[in-house]
């Protein structure tokens, strides 16, 4: 095409990493757990070694080709701290590395905070990773769909994670909420 009438390509900028194909939570309304498609029962439960310097070599390869400024890498699950902080970071420091030094890469978790330590925020603080905590408001609505495979409240612990991660300003990246309609807006 005409480089006047198309400046620039679209670019891909983010890339969505699910190093966990499997979840510490059995939410109700999950697309991918609870519906029709099982196939992530045949997934390995979490990406191994080769598959993530691979994955970081190729968002590498992509950002250099497409000439990117800027990249959000989001790790994503399941759970991805099912697959444990070090291997978070780990590849996250593999995409930082594979990039060009032009190529600025912030990283992001999406997390339902179960399995969020200190030790685990200390780590992402130090690498740059930003955290955001999946939780659908008070005890009451979030408990209404994010219970645990047992059946259980997820509530306290998600609560107990928002305020361990309210502990680490430079690296908090907010809280998403599925919203049931039944409950009143001014409680969520």
């Amino acid at each position: 095409g005409d480089a006047l009438a198309h400046p620039q390509s679209p670019r891909i900028t983010s890339f969505l990493v699910k190093v966990a194909s499997r979840c510490n939570l059995a939410c109700d309304y999950c697309y991918v757990y609870q519906y029709a498609d099982q196939s992530w029962r045949d997934m390995p439960a979490l990406m191994d070694l080769p598959t993530r310097r691979q994955l970081a070599a190729r968002i590498g390869e992509y950002a250099r080709s497409a000439n990117l400024p800027q990249l959000l890498l989001v790790f994503h699950g399941g759970e991805p701290l099912l697959a444990g902080p070090e291997h978070i970071v780990e590849t996250a420091e593999w995409v930082r590395s594979a990039v060009p030094a032009t190529t600025r890469v912030d990283a992001s978790l999406q997390t339902n905070g179960l399995l969020l330590t200190d030790d685990a925020l200390d780590l992402f603080e130090k690498h740059s990773i930003s955290v955001s905590i999946s939780i659908d408001g008070p005890t009451e609505a979030n408990d209404l769909h994010r219970l645990t495979h047992q059946g259980g409240s997820s509530s306290s612990k998600t609560l107990d994670a928002i305020q361990r991660l309210g502990r680490y300003p430079a690296i908090y990246a907010g809280l998403i909420a599925v919203v049931d309609p039944s409950v009143a807006p001014d409680r969520l």
